[in-house]
């Protein structure tokens, strides 16, 4: 999965934040979070891979 959706502007994400948000993916509902580590901007699907 590699699309771009805008969440929030950046500055509205300062270091050390985070934010959730919600997507669907093949169909599913998903939740997520982008968060800004020492000023780099990630995000990623809130999913255990253990299961």
């Amino acid at each position: 999965m590699s699309r771009s959706q805008p969440l929030c502007p950046a500055a509205d994400l300062p270091p050390g934040t985070t934010r959730k948000f919600i997507f669907t993916y093949e169909g599913i509902r998903r939740e997520g979070f982008a968060a800004n580590v020492r000023g780099h901007l990630v995000a990623y699907e809130n999913a255990c891979r253990h299961i």
